[in-house]
């Protein structure tokens, strides 16, 4: 369809029902859009519905608010407002706080001193102050008997 055979119509909204006249340019942009004047009577929507669908309000809503006296409500194909990224999820303006009562674990039991090093010390050494000040060697250090740590070495130099 050229420019020429495009005139100003009236089309309707497909979410509150408003009818208006949309100009030759609004027109012609929604046909090179969608391909043709029937496509585009079929998507068309208002700049008011458009405005309130863009702050998340459902098309349900929109259409409750400005649908014109003496028309009744009507279906609204959503599939069109999802591709024409018009439809959002609702802000959700509740929050729920779930209880954050503290419940402590109970203190653990070691049956020896073994158990209490090797637990302590399985990713990462139990006196770092030791080792470092050692020149990283763990010479001194009273958990190198059952120390598990893989940082151990037990005479300085290289590793």
């Amino acid at each position: 369809m050229s420019t020429n055979e495009i005139k100003s119509t009236i089309l309707s909204c497909i979410v509150s029902g408003i009818k208006k006249r949309v100009s030759k340019n609004v027109v012609s942009k929604g046909v090179s859009k969608f391909g043709s004047l029937d496509l585009f009577k079929k998507h068309y929507v208002d700049r008011a519905a458009k405005k309130l669908l863009k702050q998340r309000m459902q098309p349900e809503e929109v259409q409750k608010k400005l649908l014109p006296k003496g028309e009744q409500s009507f279906s609204i194909d959503k599939n069109v407002l999802i591709k024409a990224k018009l439809l959002k999820k609702p802000k959700t303006t509740k929050v729920e706080y779930k209880d954050l009562t503290f419940t402590p674990k109970p203190p653990v039991q070691w049956t020896s001193f073994q158990a209490y090093v090797e637990s302590m010390t399985e990713h990462s050494c139990l006196r770092p102050d030791i080792y470092l000040d050692n020149g990283r060697c763990c010479i001194g250090c009273p958990y190198v008997e059952f120390c598990i740590c893989g940082v151990k070495k037990l005479k300085p130099g290289k590793r």
